[in-house]
């Protein structure tokens, strides 16, 4: 039986009290499953690290030497911007789910409509993370603020991995100084302060991105990323 025809025959339930109906569907591949576990422990200790070089003894001292956190953080750095960028950018693209992620038309209404709602001047909260049982595929999969802390995300890693090499290797990595000057943002001093901002940039959405996972309203999300599938709404509106 092909993938789809199993989604398409996964149990459906009606809740008594909005009449909404639910099915359980496939949100995370186990590829993505295990690429997602494996770059927040990897993330980790790449912060831990990098706070232990900045910081050091007595302040933060994981592993005892700073010539160890620096070797430890510069091989871990180098692992996941192989593993956070091409693969998973290939990987996505592979299975269909790139256009998922990517801003596109109707983002920026959706997000208004999400404003309106929070501040309460509307009632209805727009619709995402639907599935489709009809046309087999989900609805608003991802909202538009993750999509942009998606786009974010992957600039931030090319910056922060820039300018660490930079920091590592002054010499081979000049034209990464360079330009930091051309910008007049301080040459080496911009590069190490950009990096070090960076560094809470990820401190700080790692600790949002955690929390947000387990608020009730995300447990089927969470739950998806644990077991794959989960139990979602349908998708009603023809409406794109």
């Amino acid at each position: 039986m092909s993938k789809r025809r199993r989604v398409v025959r996964a149990k459906r339930t009606t809740a008594a009290t909005s009449h909404e109906d639910y099915v359980v569907v496939e949100r995370h591949p186990p590829f993505f499953r295990f690429w997602h576990w494996t770059t927040f422990i990897i993330g980790i200790f790449i912060i831990l690290t990098g706070l232990e070089i900045y910081a050091g003894a007595p302040y933060w001292n994981i592993l005892g030497s700073y010539h160890d956190a620096r070797a430890l953080h510069l091989l871990l750095s180098l692992f996941i911007g192989f593993w956070a960028l091409p693969v998973l950018l290939y990987y996505l693209a592979a299975i269909g789910d790139l256009r998922n992620i990517l801003l596109g038309r109707g983002d920026m209404k959706w997000q208004m409509d999400n404003v309106k709602n929070f501040v309460g001047r509307s009632p209805t909260y727009p619709e995402h993370s639907t599935y489709d049982v009809h046309a087999h595929r989900w609805y608003r999969k991802y909202n538009p603020g993750q999509k942009i802390l998606f786009l974010g995300d992957i600039i931030a890693l090319i910056v922060v991995g820039l300018t660490g090499l930079a920091m590592y290797s002054p010499t081979a990595f000049a034209p990464v100084i360079t330009i930091f000057d051309w910008l007049t943002l301080g040459g080496m001093a911009g590069v190490r302060a950009i990096h070090y901002l960076l560094l809470y940039y990820f401190v700080v959405t790692t600790i949002v991105h955690a929390y947000l996972g387990m608020v009730p309203a995300n447990w089927p999300v969470l739950k998806s990323m644990v077991r794959g599938k989960a139990r979602f709404r349908v998708h009603r509106s023809r409406s794109k």
